[in-house]
């Protein structure tokens, strides 16, 4: 078996192979540091920013629902009420079908709020109401496309 290495006076061996080394492996240790420091500034940077912008957006809401006092809830209360929770006169009823869960709930809100003989029919009937009056118009136009 023949080898191919030679030997040369005067060259340290450890010293040419540790060039070698820190020419093509050496610096890969502290570029992998600085990119992953590099990506880890980063991606801190955007959650950082999220998180500002998340707690940002909870502080006004939070903000605006302190701003809103009792008066104006009892208002908004009453309003709700006269729109949505009076028991309407239904001619030629015609049935409707709902989940189990969103039938709950909406049995749940007639009960609450709701005027005595207020049923789920007739919250639905008010929703509906409300719903066709407020997007007549769009719906007009949206027929007509």
């Amino acid at each position: 078996m023949e080898s191919n290495n030679r030997v040369v006076k005067d060259i340290d061996e450890k010293a040419l192979l540790n060039s070698i080394y820190e020419r093509d492996w050496g610096n890969l240790p502290n570029k992998l540091t600085t990119q992953s420091k590099q990506n880890a500034t980063n991606e801190e940077s955007v959650q950082v920013a999220s998180v500002e912008a998340t707690v940002t957006s909870e502080q006004s809401t939070q903000s605006d629902s302190k701003r809103i006092g009792n008066k104006q809830r009892k208002t908004s209360l009453e309003e709700f009420k006269k729109q949505f929770m009076t028991s309407p006169k239904i001619d030629d009823r015609k049935p409707v079908f709902v989940s189990l869960v969103t039938r709950d709930s909406l049995d749940r809100v007639a009960r609450l709020f709701g005027e005595r003989g207020l049923s789920v029919s007739g919250l639905v009937e008010n929703l509906s109401r409300n719903f066709l009056e407020t997007y007549k118009d769009e719906i007009e136009q949206w027929r007509k496309m």
